[in-house]
């Protein structure tokens, strides 16, 4: 009887003791870090359970859950306060697939699918591929331009530069979009130098309209070739305002060519004048000479007569 007595008597220890040490171990706060896609309470639910506590965690809960679009977490204690480090699927590119912005991550794996476009994230285009699927890497047959891109991709999420598209080649160069200005940056042979003096050459570009040729750089050359196209514009429109001056002087000298042609004019017409006037002095003339031809028949008339 002393022992039946005795089993109630431990098993309420027990559970003394389990629900001394599970308060003991109670989370009181949780602080998360890297954040940036789901709420919090849901993220505590998925972790830790319904109720938080570093024994239940250990217990049921250590096996880390999957959580789209975050790549891992850390789980640290400090007393009743855990700090979960978030490391979320850092998106590097997207491809434009039925309507919507497919993002993925530096592994190639699709971890969004959205209508919003994210701030120096590049489109990829020239990869082709026979399926995309959230949770899932690029399916495709260009295994060689797949790492291309994810090389790529992977060197540029360093920068923070507006690139709004790189497109992929035939030939396996690459071809950039920013604002303005499109980039030749060739293939992916010393790329991470191609990137860096990209980076460096952005300031003076963010105005300019042109194309920069960095396919032959490998970090060692003093000049750049950078077809600008604004100069070329600015460079028309001199030669136009050019042609103005001497338009201007052509028809300064056709004004000034005016008055002798006027002058001109008059003194014809003084001349035509002139004529008329001897015309009709000739006229006047004519019958003083009818007299002196008349006079004149006479006289050899005379003389013929005196023969």
């Amino acid at each position: 009887m002393k022992k039946k007595a005795a089993i109630p008597v431990i098993l309420a220890a027990l559970i003394a003791a389990a629900a001394v040490l599970g308060y003991s171990m109670r989370i009181d706060t949780i602080v998360y870090t890297g954040n940036t896609q789901y709420d919090e309470s849901w993220l505590t639910r998925t972790i830790f359970g319904g109720l938080p506590n570093r024994l239940t965690y250990y217990l049921f809960h250590r096996s880390h859950v999957s959580i789209p679009e975050v790549e891992k977490y850390d789980v640290r204690f400090s007393g009743n306060e855990a700090d979960v480090q978030i490391y979320e699927k850092t998106r590097v590119g997207y491809i434009r697939y039925m309507g919507a912005n497919l993002y993925f991550d530096r592994y190639g794996t699709i971890v969004e699918s959205t209508d919003q476009t994210y701030e120096n994230i590049p489109e990829i285009t020239g990869l082709s591929f026979d399926s995309l699927i959230v949770g899932q890497k690029i399916d495709t047959q260009q295994e060689l331009a797949l790492e291309s891109v994810l090389t790529f991709t992977q060197s540029f999420s360093e920068y923070s530069l507006p690139v709004s598209r790189a497109d992929f080649t035939d030939t396996g160069s690459i071809v950039l979009t920013m604002n303005n200005v499109t980039v030749q940056l060739g293939t992916t042979d010393h790329l991470s130098d191609k990137l860096f003096q990209l980076n460096a050459l952005y300031s003076k570009l963010a105005d300019m309209s042109g194309t920069l040729y960095l396919s032959s750089y490998d970090g060692t050359q003093d000049r750049i070739i950078f077809r600008d196209d604004t100069r070329s514009a600015q460079t028309d429109t001199q030669d136009t305002d050019a042609s103005t001056p001497a338009a201007e002087e052509s028809t300064q000298a056709a004004e000034e060519t005016t008055p002798a042609a006027e002058e001109t004019t008059q003194a014809a017409e003084e001349t035509a004048q002139t004529a008329e006037e001897t015309t009709q002095a000739a006229e006047e003339t004519a019958p003083a000479a009818d007299e002196t031809t008349q006079a004149t028949d006479s006289t050899l008339e005379t003389d013929a007569a005196a023969e």
